[in-house]
């Protein structure tokens, strides 16, 4: 059974997100609105994967994106988000994350990735 934490601060997103989710069999899922309750989440369920939002209504999503691998490094971390361009993607990369897609166009290579195992970063993605 793998592990999956999201953190995005959209309800809508969260439930897409399940609903893409739910055709991987063999998932746990957790979920949280905002980095307090995420970082909290993360600590517990000891997600094998994090998909995360940096752009959280309090502003912290690098900051979170870090803290989660300082949490547990092993874990991969995902970032989608709206906000996917390249400074920012950089940013992402550089602080930890192992994938980074586009909100509006990536959501099923997000889904490949957890469906194929999550692979080591590669930076291509």
């Amino acid at each position: 059974m793998s592990k999956i934490l999201i953190v995005d601060d959209s309800a809508v997103v969260r439930d897409r997100l399940k609903q893409l989710l739910a055709g991987i069999g063999g998932l746990e899922i957790a979920e949280a609105a905002h980095a307090e309750h995420g970082k909290s989440l993360a600590r517990k369920f000891r997600p094998d994967a994090i998909i995360i939002d940096v752009q959280l209504r309090n502003g912290r999503g690098i900051e979170l994106l870090q803290e989660m691998k300082r949490i547990d490094p092993a874990s991969r971390v995902i970032v989608l988000t709206n906000e996917a361009y390249p400074e920012i993607r950089n940013r992402c990369l550089a602080a930890g994350a192992d994938y980074f897609f586009d909100k509006s166009t990536e959501y099923q290579e997000m889904v490949a990735v957890l469906r194929s195992g999550m692979p080591v970063r590669s930076g291509a993605h």
